[in-house]
C-alpha cells in the first residue's frame, strides 16, 4: 500500500503551524517565570511604558502605600455637638450683636473654631478695657491726667515731685478749692493706683512712681475717643 506523502505533509503542516505560531508566547511565559523576582523588582520602579501605539503610567509602590494611608485617615473624628441647653439664653438685643460678631469672625477668619474663640475673647477684653477707661474718665481729675501724661513722657519719677505738684499747683488753684478741700496727696494719688494706671516701683527708696501699660492705654483711649484732657480738678 503506497503512502500518500503529499497528504501526510499537508496534515503535519495543519498541526504544526498553530504550534509554531503559539511557541513564542510559551517561550516568553517560561522566561518570565524563571526571572519573576528580578522582573517584580523592576516593575516596582517603572513609572511609564510606551509601545504598541499607546502609553501607560503605573503607580509606584510608595504612591499606592500613600493612597492607602490617606484612605485610612480620611475620616477624622469630629467634635461632639455641644449641648444646646448650655448656649447663652435668647435675648432680643444680644442675639443681634452675637450674629454680627459671628458674621465678622466668619468673614475675617476661615480657620477652625478655636481661632475664632480666641479672637472673640480678645474682642471682649478690648470692650472691657474701653468700658473701664470710659468709667475712669468720668471720675478722673484734670490734674491726674496731667500727671499721667508727664509720666508717659518721662517714664517714671519721684513720688515727692508729684506731691509737690499737687500741693503747689492743684491745691492752690482757686477754681478747684472746693473740689480738693480736705483731700490730701495720698488720696489724690490713690485713684491712679487703684485704677492700675501707675505703680510704685518695688524696692525704690525714695519711692518712684511709673506709668503702667494700662495707664498708657488709657491715654491712647482718650485720643481714639476724642475726649478732652482738660477737666476740672
Amino acid at each position: 500500500m503506497g503512502v500518500d506523502w503529499p497528504l501526510v505533509f499537508q496534515g503535519a503542516k495543519t498541526v504544526l503551524d498553530p504550534l509554531a505560531s503559539a511557541s513564542w508566547p510559551i517561550v516568553i511565559g517560561l522566561t518570565a517565570w524563571a526571572f519573576r523576582k528580578p522582573i517584580e523588582s523592576m516593575i516596582g520602579r517603572v513609572r511609564q511604558f510606551s509601545g504598541f501605539g499607546t502609553t501607560a503610567e503605573f503607580a509606584t509602590r510608595e504612591a499606592i502605600t500613600h493612597q492607602q494611608e490617606a484612605k485610612n485617615t480620611s475620616n477624622p473624628v469630629l467634635p461632639a455637638i455641644a449641648d444646646a441647653s448650655k448656649f447663652p439664653p435668647a435675648d432680643p438685643v444680644f442675639d443681634i450683636l452675637d450674629r454680627q460678631l459671628r458674621s465678622l469672625l466668619d468673614q475675617v477668619i476661615s480657620e477652625d473654631d478655636a481661632l475664632k474663640l480666641a479672637w472673640a475673647i480678645r474682642q471682649r477684653s478690648i470692650s472691657e478695657a474701653n468700658r473701664i477707661h470710659e468709667t475712669n474718665y468720668r471720675l478722673i481729675f484734670g490734674s491726674q491726667i496731667f500727671a499721667l501724661k508727664t509720666l508717659n513722657t518721662v517714664g517714671q519719677g519721684l513720688v515727692s515731685e508729684f506731691e509737690n505738684y499737687y500741693n503747689e499747683k492743684v491745691l492752690v488753684n482757686s477754681q478747684w478749692e472746693g473740689i480738693h478741700k480736705g483731700r490730701n496727696f495720698e488720696q489724690w494719688g490713690q485713684f491712679l493706683l487703684d485704677a492700675e494706671y501707675v505703680v510704685i516701683v518695688e524696692g525704690s527708696d525714695p519711692p518712684i512712681v511709673q506709668i503702667t501699660s494700662f495707664g498708657k492705654q488709657f491715654l491712647h483711649w482718650m485720643v481714639l475717643a476724642g475726649v478732652s484732657e482738660f477737666k476740672v480738678g
